[in-house]
């Protein structure tokens, strides 16, 4: 929620042009600003123009226009002001790369960034298509941004489908520097080298930076013009895309500590070719990162017989997948590969229903057993056949997925053998402990309120391994009566005790003999009375015998100083047993 409301923030606090029309406060803001033509001022070409202009700029800020029409430059744009600056391309000059008729910028440097934000707050740029003459080979950069605050970019093209993209599209912060609160409203990089790059920047919080809508696409064709494409490269940012597409190149989230990247409804199609490379790759680098994704689709349009999954997980932190959609070209391994003992994944209803050729929804690669796959937070749920494989020397397996009316059973296997079976009828056995911090409850429909209500009763606890039995019997003639017990009784249970109370009246009654061939007999009493008896024992069995039930124990080293309930204790939550310390160590 917290995040849909700083977008409401930005789109109405900040303003938005598109080509004169405004949205939010955008016409009374740019309307305060003085208007500024860069064609109006000196310079050797566009790009010393709107600098000379950008100078010429007041405090209160400004707008420079730029009228439609076609413009090369090696001068780069370099908007230094500290206050308003929003430069704005009106419609016109030629198509270009599939955009529609807008003011081309083609920036005829070898090197360097074309146009830099440093030191900007509330500027942006509106309407422009930029490219570069010399192409993505070239270490360019069509748009840096450093050091900015409430920036709004919209309706803008970097390179293109022609081999004239920039080495970066769009770098946004360097070392040392922070970027917070801009904005990207449909956003087009196409055909750069890398279309996105938000570099890690040592230690330096970038935080809210917000795509809406918009393209990022690598070029037609296997290992176009001899360079690796890149979608976007993310450090650590805090970063949201909105319905946003990116085809035919890769993402990769390579940021220190923290980083926290948001796709909602987005669209991921497979790298161009026929690559290997997964459609989003979290790097080792990533420590207690943060990947959430919302309803995304995945499309393969070019099979990969070597691609093992379409997200593979090389960081720690917690990583959400909710309802992705995904159509698989060919037979692939998983939709997500996990190799950090700290990354927490989560996979919520997957379909993989369009071809069904995705074999396993988490592949852990088989770092570790089964038993431990709930522990490091390795959960799902969905329909898959076959949603999750287990590899622990030579156990393997998967988990299996059936609604409890089916006739199949709900398996998690482990190194020694099933973990938990639920069967058709809705029934659970553990093999080994279970072991509860809380209740033990039974829940059923309250029998005097069963629309309206729950009723609860929870379990006896005891440090023994103890079972209870009881009943009643009616003395005979002599006073006396013959309890008998099953079969197994003795055979299951040793360290009896006794409990007898008397109903109706009062009499001495007691024990006259113990538990001997299963029974016991009760004596002193009148004939015809009836007596309640409990005989409560300790097991014996051989599993009992052989793993008995601990009472009080030392914790584990890792273990000792936190708590199960640190809260209870007047202890902080990172005092959690579990709670993971930095580089996903507990």
């Amino acid at each position: 929620m917290k995040r849909y409301a700083m977008w409401v923030v930005l789109l109405v606090a900040t303003p938005v042009i598109f080509r004169g029309a405004a949205v939010g406060q955008g016409a009374s803001a740019t309307g305060a600003r003085e208007a500024l033509k860069a064609e109006t001022f000196p310079g050797a070409d566009i790009g010393d123009r709107v600098n000379h202009a950008a100078s010429s700029c007041p405090r209160a800020g400004c707008v420079i226009h730029l009228s439609g029409g076609n413009y090369s430059f090696s001068t780069p744009i370099v908007l230094r002001t500290g206050f308003p600056v929003t430069l704005i391309c009106d419609p016109g000059g030629n198509q270009n790369g599939g955009s529609a008729a807008t003011t081309l910028l083609t920036y005829t440097g070898e090197s360097g960034p074309a146009i830099t934000f440093t030191a900007s707050n509330s500027a942006g740029i509106q309407g422009c298509t930029l490219i570069s003459s010399r192409g993505p080979k070239y270490p360019t950069t069509g748009i840096l941004i450093t050091s900015a605050v409430g920036d709004v970019f919209s309706n803008i093209q970097v390179g293109d489908a022609s081999g004239h993209g920039f080495g970066t599209g769009l770098q946004i912060s360097t070392t040392g520097d922070a970027v917070f609160l801009d904005t990207f409203e449909q956003l087009y990089l196409r055909g750069n080298a890398v279309n996105l790059n938000m570099p890690y920047n040592d230690g330096t919080t970038n935080e809210n930076i917000t795509f809406i809508g918009g393209v990022l696409s690598g070029m037609a064709g296997p290992a176009p013009l001899g360079y690796n494409q890149a979608c976007a490269n993310i450090g650590n940012f805090d970063v949201h895309f909105y319905g946003t597409s990116f085809d035919g190149c890769p993402i990769t989230v390579d940021g220190g500590a923290n980083t926290m990247v948001t796709f909602d409804s987005d669209h991921f199609e497979a790298p161009i070719g026929p690559s290997a490379h997964p459609f989003v790759l979290v790097s080792p680098a990533c420590i207690h990162c943060s990947v959430s994704m919302l309803h995304p689709n995945f499309v393969e349009d070019f099979p990969a017989p070597g691609r093992t999954s379409f997200v593979s997980i090389a960081g720690s932190g917690m990583y959400d997948f909710i309802g992705p959609k995904v159509l698989a070209g060919e037979t692939v391994n998983a939709f997500v590969t996990s190799s950090n003992d700290g990354a927490y994944v989560l996979v919520e209803n997957p379909n993989f229903s369009f071809n069904n050729r995705v074999t396993y929804t988490i592949d852990p690669g088989g770092r570790y057993g089964a038993a431990n796959d709930i522990e490091h937070g390795v959960f799902l749920t969905g329909t898959q056949n076959c949603a999750f494989r287990f590899g622990l020397g030579t156990i393997t397996g998967c988990q299996s997925f059936a609604a409890l009316s089916a006739s199949r059973t709900w398996t998690f296997p482990n190194e020694s053998g099933t973990v938990l079976v639920s069967t058709s009828g809705g029934d659970v056995t553990v093999p080994g402990s279970l072991n509860v911090n809380g209740g033990k409850h039974f829940k059923i429909d309250d029998p005097l309120d069963p629309a309206n209500k729950y009723l609860y009763h929870t379990s006896v606890e005891s440090p023994d391994m103890m079972n209870i039995y009881s009943g009643t019997t009616v003395l005979d003639s002599k006073g006396e009566a013959v309890v008998q017990l099953p079969d197994w009784f003795e055979a299951l249970n040793r360290d009896f005790r006794y409990q007898l109370s008397c109903i109706g009246r009062f009499a001495p009654v007691y024990v006259a003999q113990e538990i001997e061939n299963n029974t016991f007999r009760i004596a002193g009493g009148a004939s015809g009375l009836k007596v309640s008896w409990q005989v409560t024992a300790i097991r014996h069995d051989a599993y009992a015998e052989a793993h008995p039930s601990p009472v009080e124990v030392e914790k584990p080293a890792g273990e000792r100083g936190h708590y199960l309930h640190p809260e209870l204790f007047g202890a902080s939550q990172d005092k959690a047993i579990g709670a993971r310390e930095p580089g996903g160590n507990r």
